[in-house]
């Protein structure tokens, strides 16, 4: 059986492209010269004496070239690499796995083929942030999500995100996205005020639970404030704000329910979106201010806000 006087086998991905090319333009070289061989002398190289079609509907005494082609192919890649990540050259496989134990923000990608498809997992310690339209990045190698006013995230050793490439955007196009589980936002103080001069204390051991889920453009929020302080006096006492994950925004005005107690009274509360901001409101329902209290306020809903 003929096979092909220079057998190739590709081990840098970020050649892969070039290489098949090459490889391929050589293999339909070597075809062309064994046809050309075999209608010379009318034998078949391997003892293939009756042969098979041709496929140009040539009798069976004219086959196919039989070709060995490399097997040594490579279909997924994995990298390491934590922080901001622009234009990185994946070698063109079909499975990007990120093995990242921090947190890594892909800003780009090395341009693809028209329809290719790339998916990207996370199989790290880390989470994965995939960030719209990063300048940091060539334009060509950047990412279409669906959400445009903050990174989309994959959780760490979970989460999972398929894109195309588009020739007519000439970008990475998201096409699906799970985040594989919630994931919870670091304690922060600064993330709770009144926006005015009234003063919320909100220590580390009062955030119970602060997470999200990203679902296409809603973001699931779970909050759950326990024994947190209002001192007295001060304006914008009817408001306690919360500042949004990343750097999320709504995008409309939303309401919601909330439950838990004021100074120690069980209340209803709600939550308000207000649009071009980095946080969300909760309020008494009544409209009323917040009693003065000292580890006697709670804070409990879940939540879906549609964002941009």
């Amino acid at each position: 059986m003929p096979v092909l006087s220079k057998p190739y086998v590709i081990t840098d991905a970020s050649r892969q492209s070039e290489d098949i090319d090459r490889m391929f333009d050589d293999v339909y070289t070597e075809m062309a010269e064994l046809e050309r061989e075999q209608a010379e002398s009318g034998t078949v190289a391997g003892g293939n004496a009756q042969g098979v079609p041709g496929r140009d509907g040539d009798e069976p005494d004219a086959p196919w070239p039989l070709v060995v082609l490399p097997s040594a192919l490579p279909l997924e890649y994995t990298i390491t690499t934590t922080g901001n990540i622009d234009d990185l050259d994946f070698g063109n496989v079909a499975l990007l796995r990120m093995n990242n134990a921090s947190l890594a923000t892909i800003r780009g990608l090395k341009a693809g083929r028209p329809g290719q498809v790339l998916v990207i997992m996370s199989v790290g310690g880390g989470q994965v942030d995939l960030a719209h339209q990063d300048t940091g990045s060539a334009a060509a190698n950047r990412l279409l999500n669906f959400v445009t006013g903050a990174p989309i995230s994959l959780a760490a050793d979970a989460g999972r995100a398929t894109y195309y490439y588009s020739e007519t955007e000439a970008r990475w196009m998201l096409h699906t996205h799970e985040q594989g589980a919630p994931i919870d936002v670091a304690f922060a103080a600064g993330n709770y005020n009144s926006g005015g001069t009234a003063v919320w204390t909100v220590d580390a051991g009062d955030q119970l639970t602060y997470s999200y889920t990203l679902r296409g453009r809603n973001l699931l929020i779970s909050l759950n404030l326990a024994a947190i302080t209002l001192a007295a006096g001060g304006t914008g006492r009817d408001v306690l704000r919360v500042t949004y994950p990343s750097t999320f925004q709504a995008s409309s005005v939303q309401l919601g329910c909330a439950v838990g107690s004021d100074n120690a009274t069980a209340t209803i509360m709600n939550y308000r979106t207000p649009t071009g901001v980095a946080y969300f409101e909760i309020r008494l329902t009544s409209g009323a201010n917040w009693a003065t209290s000292t580890d006697a306020t709670n804070i409990a809903f879940i939540g879906e806000i549609g964002i941009t």
